[in-house]
C-alpha cells in the first residue's frame, strides 16, 4: 500500500482493478484499502488468467491503478 501511494501521489486516479489468483481474501483486503485511500470502488475485481497465474502463482493479489 505504501507503494502504491508512492506512485499515485500528485496524480489523478481515474479508477483502478483488484486482480487476485484464487484469492478473495485477498482481493477484498485491496478492495477495502483502495476504497478508503482513493474515494471510489474498483472498476472490477478479476480472478486473473491461468497464463498469469502460473507465473504469479496461486494466491498472489495485486492493484492495476488507471491514471488519468
Amino acid at each position: 500500500m505504501k507503494h502504491l501511494e508512492k506512485i499515485s501521489r500528485g496524480r489523478k486516479i481515474w479508477n483502478y482493478v483488484v486482480l487476485h489468483a484464487g484469492n478473495n481474501d485477498a482481493a477484498g483486503w485491496y478492495s477495502e484499502r483502495m476504497e478508503k485511500l482513493f474515494h471510489k470502488k474498483p472498476v472490477s475485481v478479476v480472478n486473473i488468467s491461468p497464463v498469469i497465474g502460473s507465473h504469479a502463482g496461486l494466491g498472489a493479489a495485486s492493484v492495476a491503478l488507471l491514471f488519468e
